[in-house]
């Protein structure tokens, strides 16, 4: 708990611009040895954030591509197998898309 805090300090003082990184380094200035995975983890909690970098959603992309809304999130289930959840993030096309009608 005393790891999570003073992460969680260093997180709200740097205006939560610090990555698990820069946590995991300050954190040995600080004369704390902690694994640079449980800095992740915590942190991921703290802030909702994940640890791994790549593509997060559409959040900042500027794009031409409809976005659409989720609908299952309106949901109210009661049981098994009423809602079934698929998400292709990758298709190989055999041309580009700037050559897409």
């Amino acid at each position: 708990m005393e790891v999570r805090s003073v992460i969680q300090q260093i997180a709200i003082e740097h205006r939560r611009r610090y990555g698990y990184r820069r946590i995991s380094a300050e954190l040995r200035r600080r004369g704390m040895l902690v694994n640079h995975k449980r800095v992740c983890g915590s942190y991921a909690k703290i802030t909702c954030w994940p640890c791994s970098a790549g593509v997060r959603g559409d959040h900042g992309f500027d794009h031409e591509f409809e976005v659409y809304l989720n609908l299952a999130s309106r949901m109210k289930l009661t049981g098994m197998n009423q809602l079934w959840i698929a998400d292709i993030t990758y298709i190989r096309l055999s041309r580009s898309l700037s050559t897409w009608p």
